[in-house]
């Protein structure tokens, strides 16, 4: 009998120990979504200056050669 408590209480802890973890998981999950939408708006504004970065050189360079 004293053995099956035993087991009982570590089954119970364990239970209690992946209701946590799930739970610190979730918040990681959240904080992780709210980085990447954040991250979105940036990556648009890096490729629109590469884009004109790039559109500046050729308008240069078209320039110089007349």
């Amino acid at each position: 009998m004293i053995d099956q408590g035993t087991i009982l209480d570590r089954i119970d802890y364990n239970m209690e120990a992946v209701v946590e973890h799930t739970k610190e998981g979730i918040v990681q999950l959240q904080k992780a979504e709210s980085h990447q939408k954040n991250a979105r708006p940036m990556k648009c504004i890096v490729c629109l200056l590469t884009v004109i970065g790039i559109l500046l050189v050729i308008l240069v360079l078209k320039h110089r050669s007349y």
